[in-house]
């Protein structure tokens, strides 16, 4: 048995195979072709992942009619998980049509779950996930925060783009019928995230442009977002010597605040220490902490056993 890359020779057997061009695809997909004895019987692939908080998505996994119900449908997926690193650190997802039971049944033994957040227009197919488990981090607690609350069709905003891994969340949380806006002052960081929204076909829904964050207010209606996500620090793999601080962080939370729907909620995290000192996190709970508790509800969380080294993390509900 052996997987290998695609080859251009491959695409005939692919295309019989899946009904589709598999140049169709994204670019970047990694795909590959089961081989047994030299005979392809089936073929699988996924988008790359460039951080370990992102998903790789299934794009196809499929065996030959004459080779199914023998096992090489699990050992495709094993294989393609491997090669994610889903068994050590990355997350996966996959659609499915509702009405494709084998799918769901094998997929299902290896740990991943119908998602409630993201099913395409008509309700035909439906993704499933697989996450990996990952030690508890301010990250996956912003991330849970925002998860339990963004539905799909909703308007987002990243209002500090960075390399693009919320931009990314945010996307495949709203789904094709929502829409997420990205904004962040260094154009580095503009392009890496319109790079990895490309990369993961979620450029239809997301979007980054230049701009301080503290510009919000110019850039969206009062009351026209359900969700905005703050990163407060510096870029990663970045110049460190470039930070925010309360001077654009105050005015941009001011924004937010005006822009959010009723029953909108902004999630937001202070990274400090390093270079930029702890300005912002001196400065914002404070700010937190005097918003009108009869307009909203605020709620700060952090890390009582870790020196204070790790972000806080606050979530602001309008009531």
């Amino acid at each position: 048995m052996q997987l290998r890359p695609f080859c251009p020779t491959d695409r005939n057997y692919c295309c019989q195979l899946l009904g589709v061009d598999v140049l169709s695809f994204p670019k970047a997909s990694c795909c590959f072709l089961l081989e047994k004895d030299g005979t392809p019987i089936g073929t699988g692939a996924f988008t790359p992942s460039h951080s370990e908080t992102d998903f790789f998505q299934i794009l196809f996994l499929a065996i030959d009619p004459l080779w199914r119900k023998k096992g090489y449908g699990s050992y495709l997926l094993r294989q393609l998980l491997h090669k994610m690193g889903a068994y050590q650190k990355a997350n996966a997802s996959i659609f499915l049509s509702q009405d494709n039971i084998a799918a769901h049944a094998l997929v299902k033994k290896f740990g991943f779950q119908p998602s409630p957040n993201y099913c395409n227009d008509d309700a035909s197919a439906v993704e499933w996930v697989r996450f990996c488990p990952k030690p508890f981090t301010s990250l996956s607690l912003a991330h849970s925060l925002i998860a339990a609350r963004l539905c799909p069709g909703s308007f987002a905003v990243d209002a500090t783009a960075g390399r693009g891994r919320d931009t990314a969340y945010l996307c495949r949380l709203v789904g094709e019928t929502g829409k997420v806006l990205a904004m962040d002052i260094q154009p580095e960081a503009v392009e890496a995230t319109n790079q990895l929204l490309e990369q993961q076909g979620l450029s239809s829904i997301g979007k980054a442009v230049l701009a301080d964050h503290a510009q919000l207010g110019q850039m969206v209606s009062p009351s026209s977002i359900d969700c905005v996500v703050f990163n407060f620090g510096w870029l990663p793999g970045a110049d460190h010597s470039i930070f925010t601080t309360p001077k654009t962080s105050l005015p941009a939370l001011e924004a937010a605040l005006t822009a959010l729907k009723p029953n909108g909620f902004l999630v937001a995290s202070i990274y400090h220490g390093g270079i930029n000192g702890t300005q912002e996190k001196d400065t914002l709970p404070l700010w937190f902490a005097s918003l009108d508790s009869k307009k909203y509800g605020v709620v700060q969380c952090n890390f009582v056993n870790r020196q204070g080294k790790d972000p806080l993390v606050f979530l602001v509900q309008c009531q």
